[in-house]
């Protein structure tokens, strides 16, 4: 770890000292090499009607440094002025679109450029680029892995943040926050947090107190010149902290008060206030602000009249949520945001709410969408948007958010009913009956591939098996990351990804998202957890009309970055992609004669990994401890090993027409003679008639020979 440390302070201490001498810091701009500057160019060309104003003053600098003339601080403030005043004169030389960008430039009392208070900040994606922020992030990856083992945090969460900061606004330092995994804490900002803040010459440690935390702060965090003093501090700290954490977890749970600001954060996650905030896109355009920023919202409109039901500016608290809608022309869902103060005074603004922008919405619902949902008839804007801030319940603002996850609002309702647990393999009182190292072998071939199918003859457990290897790569049970579909020949397209469907009230069709985009949708929402999709019977499906142009983007080196129009796209939709932290896992019943040889597309995008019946050791202690006597066990199992071995010296069934040990792992009702026969007889005998169909005699002495 030690290299990983001195790695980042030695570009702690070049970010320093540009942050603490502006001369050195516009003799490093003005010393950049031209192919660097003809990159940045393209990436900082605007490219559509809005834009960000610190955006097109980057731009400018780079234009001018481009043409070698030499750019100081009185340059960037007199380009400033500039972009406030919208002098289209001056930027009319980049073309229509700079201009019509600069006009529609939102006008607020509050300058543009207010939140970069340094000239480091807007010049930083200048300095900070790969290879030194892969290098430096990866650093961050080994330090967080180490960290974790020493101070043994079984049951942590870690966020860490490199040079770009929390806001991207630049840091000449880094750090890192250990935080616990429990259903109260959402982020590192609402516990004690084991910290560490790696600078350019010292490591500060300690436990640093969550910035919506309101009561009293513990905080002890001290400079150290060695990575192995720092760690000595946190693993002294770490009991304090735990102790403070499980104070916090008590109180909420018990509704105990007590301090007054303890009962804050217990209200915080109890009663939370729903919000819908309209923004008009030609005065507050969502999309020309970033994730992470503070912005504001004025309590009175421009001739300093309140604005429609201003009780609700009086009631917003920090912590509570609100949907950003984008009005005409938009009128579509585009983020939530996180109340960060309530009403207070600006000395520019005047009366305002301040919150922050906490993500950008993946599936951008429209005002239509919503009229029609089910659930939202009763919802205040939908009756009447006159105005700028309404109150939803904590139903319909769960609707709204799960929709624009791609979401159906059953699972609106029915996550709230979802029970989390830690799960592990080697624990498990009900796990397959199959090695460690076999489960293993099969996550490491889904890690890789991202797509894998179960094949194995009937009653192998292939479901059974899927899910549990979703279990033990999330490392917890949580159905709600899983989701399961079984093909068949009618299943389709449309049914999967996305096809025209009447609307509710059958008045008019539109295109309706499957089952499988709505899914990416929420996996892409949520890049840091695991998601699974189970095919059941994967093969019986057409495939090939099933995924269409998905054949593709399911690749695992397409994941994520390779993008495609789906075939009911409108033209201003964005192209659709697979996430990377979704996996596939299909099953396959290598005993049906009804299906069609699976095609060269298919097992080139998947690895198949065959099962086979287990009646082992850990089947026969299954038996044993539903009451099964051990004569009885090793009678049956050797009957069906017998059978398994004259279906398998069949020319035209083999391995693939296996009795799986699945039929015996029910629960035991009647006698043990009765249990079995019922099996024999309605599931394992009519199995056999299918296999020899065209040999009566041989199903009949198979049946006898089991049931002697």
């Amino acid at each position: 770890m030690q290299n990983e440390i001195e790695l980042i302070q030695r570009y702690a201490k070049e970010l320093k000292k540009l942050d603490d001498n502006e001369q050195e810091l516009f003799s490093y701009l003005n010393n950049i090499v031209k192919p660097d500057i003809d990159e940045l160019i393209d990436f900082y060309r605007p490219a559509s009607t809005t834009l960000q104003p610190v955006n097109l003053l980057r731009f400018d600098i780079l234009n001018l440094l481009k043409e070698g003339n030499q750019v100081n601080s009185e340059m960037v403030a007199g380009i400033k002025a500039k972009i406030v005043e919208k002098d289209v004169m001056y930027f009319e030389k980049y073309g229509d679109i700079v201009v019509g960008a600069l006009k529609n430039t939102p006008n607020k009392k509050k300058s543009p450029f207010a939140s970069y208070k340094k000239n480091l900040s807007i010049f930083f994606p200048f300095i900070y680029t790969n290879p030194k922020r892969e290098e430096t992030r990866s650093a961050l990856k080994k330090v967080v892995v180490v960290l974790e083992k020493e101070l043994q945090l079984k049951n942590y969460k870690s966020h860490a943040v490199d040079f770009d900061g929390p806001q991207k606004y630049g840091a000449s330092y880094c750090w890192i926050a250990f935080y616990p995994n429990n259903k109260y804490t959402s982020s590192h900002q609402e516990a004690y947090q084991l910290f560490m803040k790696i600078c350019a010459e010292k490591i500060e440690a300690g436990i640093e107190t969550g910035r919506k935390l309101t009561y009293t702060k513990p905080n002890n965090v001290e400079g150290f010149n060695t990575i192995q003093e720092a760690i000595q501090k946190l693993k002294d700290s770490k009991q304090t902290a735990d102790e403070h954490n499980s104070k916090l977890i008590s109180i909420i749970e018990t509704g105990k008060e007590q301090s007054p600001s303890l009962m804050e954060s217990q209200n915080k996650y109890e009663s939370p206030n729903f919000w819908w905030l309209n923004a008009n896109p030609q005065i507050w355009s969502i999309d020309s602000f970033k994730i992470g920023e503070i912005q504001t919202y004025t309590s009175h409109n421009k001739n300093g009249t309140k604005r429609r039901i201003y009780k609700y500016f009086d009631e917003v608290k920090p912590g509570d949520l609100v949907i950003g809608y984008e009005t005409y022309p938009t009128k579509k869902v585009k983020a939530i945001y996180e109340i960060t103060e309530g009403l207070h005074v600006d000395d520019h603004e005047g009366e305002i709410i301040s919150f922050e922008i906490k993500e950008k919405v993946k599936y951008q619902i429209s005002w239509d969408k919503l009229k029609e949902t089910k659930g939202l008839e009763e919802c205040e804007v939908l009756n009447n948007n006159q105005g700028s801030l309404f109150k939803l319940t904590a139903e319909e603002f769960n609707i709204i958010k799960y929709l624009s996850d791609g979401e159906s609002t059953t699972n609106a309702k029915e996550s709230k009913e979802v029970k989390v647990k830690p799960y592990s393999f080697s624990d498990d009182s009900d796990k397959p009956f199959l090695e460690e190292h076999e489960i293993k072998g099969i996550i490491e071939s889904l890690e890789v591939k991202k797509n894998i199918v179960l094949q194995g003859p009937p009653g192998v457990g292939k479901t059974f098996i899927a899910k549990k290897i979703a279990y033990e790569m999330m490392k917890k049970i949580d159905d709600s990351k899983i989701k399961m579909v079984q093909f068949h020949q009618s299943y389709s397209y449309e049914d999967f990804i996305q096809g025209i469907r009447p609307s509710e009230d059958d008045s008019v069709f539109k295109v309706k998202n499957g089952v499988f985009f709505d899914f990416c949708l929420r996996a892409a929402s949520e890049p840091s957890q695991k998601f699974f999709f189970i095919i059941d019977e994967i093969n019986r499906g057409n495939l090939s009309k099933i995924f269409g142009e998905l054949m593709m983007l399911i690749e695992s080196d397409k994941r994520g970055k390779q993008t495609l129009p789906l075939t009911y796209s409108e033209k201003d939709d964005p192209e659709f992609s697979v996430p990377e932290n979704l996996y596939i896992i299909g099953t396959m019943n290598t005993a049906d004669r009804s299906l069609a040889i699976v095609d060269y597309a298919l097992r080139r995008r998947f690895r198949f990994i065959t099962l086979e019946p287990k009646f082992n050791i850990k089947f026969k202690e299954l038996l044993s401890s539903k009451g099964f006597k051990k004569d009885f066990i090793e009678d049956i199992t050797s009957k069906i090993n017998s059978l398994n071995e004259k279906i398998e010296e069949d020319k035209n069934l083999g391995r693939g027409f296996l009795i799986g040990h699945s039929f015996f792992c029910g629960t035991k009702r009647g006698t043990e003679k009765e249990w079995f026969e019922n099996i024999i007889k309605f599931e394992i005998e009519p199995l056999l008639e299918e296999y020899w169909f065209d040999d009566s005699e041989k199903v009949k002495k198979a049946i006898n020979l089991l049931l002697s």
